[in-house]
């Protein structure tokens, strides 16, 4: 968790990488809320 401390790193790039996992470990989720939406 501290490795982004020690090599800082933009906000926009961290958000990405962060909904890159996010949205391979959980598009299922994201299509059935898109959905719904």
């Amino acid at each position: 968790m501290s490795s982004w401390i020690a090599k800082p790193i933009s906000l926009a790039e961290y958000t990405d990488l962060l909904t890159l996992a996010a949205t391979r470990r959980a598009s299922p989720i994201f299509r059935s809320l898109l959905m719904v939406k």
